[in-house]
């Protein structure tokens, strides 16, 4: 008689190698257009003649580039909620899910000011530009301080 730890299981082994998520390729697109959108409003505001910024079409550039930082926000926040939903499905834990997500907001959060402080060092600026709010600093916040967990 075989020991029932030893006994032969039908059927074909569990794979134990996680595949990778599937990319959501709209959100990558329009996390793009967003950028580009960023982009635009700097290059026109910095490449416009003086004679130029009186036109319709630079005020209208102008709001168009408005939109860019608050679509990345937003579709950054869309990003963090379905990874952390997609993680607490795959593992089980929706407490596990949190701290990933809590532990990637302040990884940005610090990269964030360790790029203000790189500006500082090599800007010779002054040490208040360290507190000037930025686009990583506000993911952050959004990221860890909003993102509280599963409530109960």
């Amino acid at each position: 008689m075989t020991p029932p730890a030893l006994s032969r299981v039908e059927g074909p082994a569990p794979s134990r190698v996680e595949k990778p998520a599937a990319r959501r390729t709209y959100l990558d697109l329009l996390r793009g257009i967003a950028v580009l959108v960023m982009i635009e409003a700097h290059v026109i505001d910095s490449w416009t003649r003086e004679a130029d910024r009186h036109s319709r079409t630079f005020g209208e550039s102008l709001i168009l580039g408005g939109f860019g930082a608050p679509l990345f926000l937003f579709l950054a926040g869309v990003a963090v909620a379905m990874s952390a939903g997609s993680k607490a499905r795959r593992v089980g834990d929706e407490a596990a899910a949190v701290r990933a997500v809590q532990k990637r907001g302040v990884e940005i959060f610090l990269l964030a000011f360790f790029f203000r402080l790189q500006a500082l060092v090599l800007s010779h600026g002054p040490a208040w530009t360290l507190l000037k709010v930025d686009i990583l600093n506000v993911q952050d916040s959004r990221t860890s301080r909003f993102f509280r967990g599963p409530r109960s």
